[in-house]
Protein backbone atom coordinates (compact mmCIF):
# COMPACT_ATOMS: atom_id res chain seq x y z
CA UNK A 1 0.00 0.00 0.00
CA UNK A 2 3.13 2.54 0.86
CA UNK A 3 5.32 1.43 -2.11
CA UNK A 4 7.63 -0.09 0.54
CA UNK A 5 9.71 -3.01 -0.94
CA UNK A 6 8.37 -5.95 1.45
CA UNK A 7 6.90 -9.72 0.94
CA UNK A 8 3.46 -9.24 0.57
CA UNK A 9 1.50 -5.93 2.67
CA UNK A 10 4.36 -4.30 5.38
CA UNK A 11 3.39 -4.06 8.86
CA UNK A 12 2.90 -0.78 9.09
CA UNK A 13 0.24 -1.19 6.36
CA UNK A 14 -1.75 -4.07 8.06
CA UNK A 15 -1.78 -2.34 10.96
CA UNK A 16 -3.86 0.50 9.50
CA UNK A 17 -6.80 -1.88 8.30
CA UNK A 18 -9.05 -2.01 11.40
CA UNK A 19 -10.96 -5.29 12.40
CA UNK A 20 -14.75 -5.63 11.80
CA UNK A 21 -15.32 -9.15 13.18
CA UNK A 22 -13.24 -11.00 15.72
CA UNK A 23 -15.36 -14.24 16.06
CA UNK A 24 -14.30 -17.43 14.69
CA UNK A 25 -15.92 -18.35 11.20
CA UNK A 26 -17.26 -21.62 12.56
CA UNK A 27 -18.90 -19.85 15.69
CA UNK A 28 -20.71 -17.10 13.71
CA UNK A 29 -24.56 -17.12 12.96
CA UNK A 30 -24.11 -15.75 9.37
CA UNK A 31 -20.19 -15.48 8.50
CA UNK A 32 -17.80 -12.80 9.18
CA UNK A 33 -16.07 -9.44 7.60
CA UNK A 34 -12.17 -8.97 8.39
CA UNK A 35 -12.15 -5.64 8.21
CA UNK A 36 -14.24 -2.04 8.14
CA UNK A 37 -14.18 -1.13 4.49
CA UNK A 38 -12.05 2.43 4.96
CA UNK A 39 -8.98 3.90 4.65
CA UNK A 40 -6.20 1.33 3.34
CA UNK A 41 -8.67 -1.55 2.98
CA UNK A 42 -10.68 0.49 0.27
CA UNK A 43 -7.32 1.11 -1.39
CA UNK A 44 -6.23 -2.57 -1.07
CA UNK A 45 -9.37 -3.72 -3.02
CA UNK A 46 -8.92 -1.00 -5.69
CA UNK A 47 -5.69 -2.06 -6.69
CA UNK A 48 -7.07 -5.70 -6.90
CA UNK A 49 -10.33 -4.42 -8.93
CA UNK A 50 -10.31 -1.54 -10.66
CA UNK A 51 -6.09 -1.61 -11.15
CA UNK A 52 -6.03 -5.19 -11.69
CA UNK A 53 -2.83 -5.36 -9.84
CA UNK A 54 -2.99 -9.38 -8.95
CA UNK A 55 -0.41 -8.61 -6.26
CA UNK A 56 -3.02 -7.01 -3.70
CA UNK A 57 -5.46 -10.04 -4.63
CA UNK A 58 -2.00 -12.11 -3.09
CA UNK A 59 -2.01 -9.94 -0.43
CA UNK A 60 -5.94 -10.26 0.38
CA UNK A 61 -6.15 -13.96 -0.34
CA UNK A 62 -2.59 -14.00 2.81
CA UNK A 63 -4.97 -12.05 5.37
CA UNK A 64 -7.43 -14.11 4.97
CA UNK A 65 -6.16 -17.46 5.17
CA UNK A 66 -4.08 -15.64 8.07
CA UNK A 67 -6.83 -14.88 10.38
CA UNK A 68 -9.12 -17.97 9.32
CA UNK A 69 -7.24 -20.55 7.58
CA UNK A 70 -8.19 -23.23 9.96
CA UNK A 71 -12.00 -22.17 10.27
CA UNK A 72 -11.97 -22.23 6.45
CA UNK A 73 -10.49 -26.00 6.23
CA UNK A 74 -13.60 -26.82 7.91
CA UNK A 75 -15.88 -26.32 5.04
CA UNK A 76 -16.98 -28.93 2.35
CA UNK A 77 -17.16 -26.19 -0.33
CA UNK A 78 -15.93 -22.55 -1.15
CA UNK A 79 -18.01 -20.38 -3.71
CA UNK A 80 -18.52 -16.56 -4.52
CA UNK A 81 -21.18 -14.23 -4.49
CA UNK A 82 -22.43 -14.17 -8.60
CA UNK A 83 -20.78 -10.65 -10.76
CA UNK A 84 -22.98 -9.55 -12.94
CA UNK A 85 -21.81 -9.55 -16.73
CA UNK A 86 -21.48 -5.59 -16.94
CA UNK A 87 -19.16 -5.91 -13.85
CA UNK A 88 -17.18 -8.64 -15.35
CA UNK A 89 -17.02 -6.79 -18.89
CA UNK A 90 -16.07 -3.52 -17.35
CA UNK A 91 -12.95 -5.21 -14.70
CA UNK A 92 -12.07 -7.86 -17.46
CA UNK A 93 -12.44 -10.27 -15.32
CA UNK A 94 -14.39 -12.13 -12.60
CA UNK A 95 -12.57 -10.72 -9.08
CA UNK A 96 -15.21 -12.64 -6.59
CA UNK A 97 -14.58 -15.92 -8.55
CA UNK A 98 -10.74 -15.05 -8.86
CA UNK A 99 -10.28 -14.86 -5.24
CA UNK A 100 -12.40 -17.27 -4.39
CA UNK A 101 -10.02 -19.44 -6.48
CA UNK A 102 -7.03 -18.46 -4.73
CA UNK A 103 -8.27 -18.72 -1.50
CA UNK A 104 -9.40 -22.48 -2.52
CA UNK A 105 -5.87 -23.48 -3.87
CA UNK A 106 -4.62 -21.74 -0.11
CA UNK A 107 -7.16 -23.60 2.02
CA UNK A 108 -7.01 -26.90 0.06
CA UNK A 109 -10.64 -26.62 -0.17
CA UNK A 110 -12.79 -26.85 -3.37
CA UNK A 111 -14.19 -24.00 -4.79
CA UNK A 112 -17.33 -23.98 -7.40
CA UNK A 113 -19.40 -21.60 -9.11
CA UNK A 114 -23.40 -22.44 -7.91
CA UNK A 115 -25.00 -19.24 -8.96
CA UNK A 116 -26.31 -16.93 -11.68
CA UNK A 117 -25.94 -13.14 -11.92
CA UNK A 118 -28.76 -11.03 -11.51
CA UNK A 119 -29.89 -8.42 -14.20
CA UNK A 120 -28.09 -5.58 -13.09
CA UNK A 121 -24.99 -4.29 -11.29
CA UNK A 122 -25.56 -4.26 -7.62
CA UNK A 123 -23.03 -1.27 -6.77
CA UNK A 124 -25.21 1.66 -9.04
CA UNK A 125 -28.56 0.40 -7.32
CA UNK A 126 -29.42 2.04 -3.80
CA UNK A 127 -30.21 -0.67 -1.16
CA UNK A 128 -34.32 -1.31 -1.82
CA UNK A 129 -33.00 -1.68 -5.43
CA UNK A 130 -30.44 -4.10 -4.19
CA UNK A 131 -32.96 -6.56 -2.51
CA UNK A 132 -34.84 -6.25 -5.48
CA UNK A 133 -31.98 -7.80 -7.87
CA UNK A 134 -30.73 -9.71 -5.59
CA UNK A 135 -33.39 -12.01 -6.04
CA UNK A 136 -32.49 -12.76 -9.61
CA UNK A 137 -29.60 -14.45 -8.43
CA UNK A 138 -30.19 -17.99 -9.18
CA UNK A 139 -28.96 -21.79 -8.46
CA UNK A 140 -26.99 -23.01 -11.91
CA UNK A 141 -28.52 -26.16 -13.21
CA UNK A 142 -27.64 -29.63 -12.01
CA UNK A 143 -25.74 -27.89 -8.32
CA UNK A 144 -28.26 -29.10 -6.11
CA UNK A 145 -26.87 -31.99 -5.76
CA UNK A 146 -23.69 -29.83 -4.98
CA UNK A 147 -25.55 -28.32 -1.73
CA UNK A 148 -27.49 -31.43 0.31
CA UNK A 149 -25.42 -31.55 3.18
CA UNK A 150 -22.96 -29.68 2.92
CA UNK A 151 -21.19 -26.57 4.54
CA UNK A 152 -20.70 -23.80 2.42
CA UNK A 153 -18.46 -20.89 2.43
CA UNK A 154 -18.84 -18.02 0.33
CA UNK A 155 -16.46 -15.50 -0.61
CA UNK A 156 -16.71 -11.79 -1.20
CA UNK A 157 -14.54 -8.67 -0.87
CA UNK A 158 -17.10 -6.06 0.22
CA UNK A 159 -20.56 -6.39 2.42
CA UNK A 160 -22.40 -3.70 1.27
CA UNK A 161 -25.69 -4.29 2.16
CA UNK A 162 -26.07 -7.84 2.25
CA UNK A 163 -28.21 -8.41 -0.15
CA UNK A 164 -26.11 -10.55 -2.42
CA UNK A 165 -25.13 -12.45 0.52
CA UNK A 166 -28.24 -13.21 1.95
CA UNK A 167 -29.82 -14.18 -1.09
CA UNK A 168 -26.74 -16.65 -1.67
CA UNK A 169 -27.45 -17.85 1.77
CA UNK A 170 -30.87 -18.31 1.44
CA UNK A 171 -30.26 -20.39 -2.03
CA UNK A 172 -28.03 -22.82 -0.42
CA UNK A 173 -30.46 -23.37 2.68
CA UNK A 174 -33.26 -23.71 0.98
CA UNK A 175 -31.45 -26.71 -0.77
CA UNK A 176 -30.28 -28.59 1.55
CA UNK A 177 -26.85 -26.50 2.87
CA UNK A 178 -24.82 -24.92 5.80
CA UNK A 179 -23.61 -21.09 4.39
CA UNK A 180 -21.96 -19.02 6.09
CA UNK A 181 -19.79 -16.11 4.21
CA UNK A 182 -16.64 -14.31 4.33
CA UNK A 183 -15.59 -10.84 3.14
CA UNK A 184 -12.35 -8.96 3.44
CA UNK A 185 -14.31 -6.16 4.47
CA UNK A 186 -17.32 -4.34 5.17
CA UNK A 187 -19.61 -1.13 5.25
Amino acid sequence: MCDEYSQGLCARCQASFVRFDRELLSEAQEGVSLYRYQGDTISLISRYKKKSRFSALEAIVALIIREYGPDIRKFDLLTFAPSSVSSKRKLGFDHGKLMAKRVSKASGVRCICLFLPPAKEQKVLDKGERVNNALGISLKKGMRAELQEKKILIIDDVYTTGSTLMRCMEIISSNGGEPRYLTLSRL
